[in-house]
């Protein structure tokens, strides 16, 4: 019999902490603190534990100050706009809401949350009765999907549009290999994190390269090769592009190649396991944040409501089970009994033998519903028409 995989996800904080901070609206709290992107990450939070069920859940997060990108590069991501204030001062506040519900957090300083996810998503590999699904917003994490453990859970608009990539999903949308996503940002560059890549060449050049020739050290060995398939297949102008970018290229393959081996992360599988956490205080931080719509999507509160829910309706069931019939209801009584194709009744008596006891009413039993009518309400001269009922039929 086949073992069915664990899931082990981890969580790429500031890929979605950017995202839902731009594709939500601004939302404040009473006292003024903006809380779109820690609604956004809750949210997408949720999401995950609910939708993949993961049996070991960690997120990953980028650490502030520069990275070894920018020892090699120092334009590396210069082009970027300044983080807002507004989402600079939610980081923290999202970084509550991962500790609320007791899951462990990875970074490092000098590398990027993609490193250490990189990092993790290799070890990871040794584990083969768990498969790792990344989630992010980021494609450059696509290098990481592999064909046996690793697939991506990609955002790809907004906060609802997600696809899960596995090795063939990214080979259909790129049209060659993961591994081979930082060679084609190697020629065609990345302006989003200023990576140079080869003056002139884009994305259709860049991908008919790869396609055609292979990842970098290939193109540039048959580069140098005048009978070569490169030589054969593209103009002279993308030649020389590639001659004299050839330095950029291979600085751009570096800043693009995600990291696989950060080191001193104390990363163990095991923390990472799925277990309970205190259900009420999860609510009471989601009411700071006034998230109320997301209380019920707590794992084990909806559960919880429903079972309240369906006891008070038990025992409003058991309230409605018995319905004494007095002056007040006896005109409705009366048309229910009438209209009844067929009707139960039997005597309520009172004491230890039938001799000694007490004649106390009629129970009657009408479409499944019960009635009891006292022997004083009986013995009004009005009300005698119950027993003009029975004789009639």
């Amino acid at each position: 019999m086949k073992k069915i995989k664990q899931t082990f996800v981890i969580i790429d904080g500031h890929a979605i902490i950017h995202r839902a901070y731009h594709a939500l609206p601004p939302m404040t709290v009473k006292d003024g603190t903006m809380v779109n992107a820690v609604y956004g990450f809750t949210s997408m939070l949720l999401k995950v534990i609910e939708m993949l069920q993961p049996t070991h859940l960690a997120v990953s997060f980028d650490v502030s100050g520069g990275t070894f990108r920018n020892e090699l590069f120092d334009q590396y991501k210069a082009t970027r706009a300044p983080v807002d204030q507004d989402l600079f001062d939610q980081i923290p506040l999202v970084y509550d809401i991962v500790k609320i519900f007791d899951i462990p957090i990875y970074k490092k300083k000098g590398y990027e949350a993609d490193d250490v996810i990189g990092s993790i998503a290799k070890k990871m590999e040794q584990e083969k009765d768990i498969q790792t699904i990344i989630v992010t917003g980021d494609k450059d994490l696509l290098q990481l999907v592999d064909e046996k453990n690793t697939k991506v859970y990609l955002l790809r608009r907004g906060m609802s549009d997600m696809e899960l990539y596995d090795a063939v999903g990214v080979e259909k949308r790129f049209g060659f290999a993961p591994t081979l996503i930082p060679d084609f940002k190697a020629l065609m560059g990345d302006p989003s994190d200023n990576i140079p890549g080869v003056r002139g060449v884009g994305k259709k050049t860049g991908t008919d390269l790869i396609m055609n020739i292979g990842d970098l050290d290939v193109i540039y060995d048959q580069l140098e090769k005048e009978h070569s398939n490169l030589h054969a297949t593209f103009r002279p102008s993308v030649l020389k592009k590639l001659t004299e970018g050839k330095e950029n290229a291979y600085m751009s393959l570096e800043l693009a190649t995600i990291v696989k081996d950060v080191s001193e992360l104390n990363f163990n599988i095991q923390d990472c396991r799925m277990h309970t956490f205190d259900v009420e205080e999860v609510k009471n931080v989601f009411k700071q944040f006034e998230f109320f719509s997301l209380i019920k999507r707590i794992p084990g509160v909806a559960k919880n409501s429903t079972q309240k829910e369906e006891e008070i309706s038990q025992k409003k069931k058991k309230k409605e089970i018995l319905t004494i019939v007095d002056t007040n209801n006896f005109v409705s009584f009366e048309k229910k009994l009438r209209a009844a194709p067929y009707v139960s009744c039997k005597e309520m008596l009172l004491g230890d033998a039938f001799v000694k006891s007490n004649f106390e009413g009629l129970l009657f039993i009408i479409s499944g519903k019960s009635f009891f009518v006292k022997v004083a309400l009986l013995q009004q001269t009005e009300q005698k028409k119950v027993y003009a009922f029975f004789s009639d039929t």
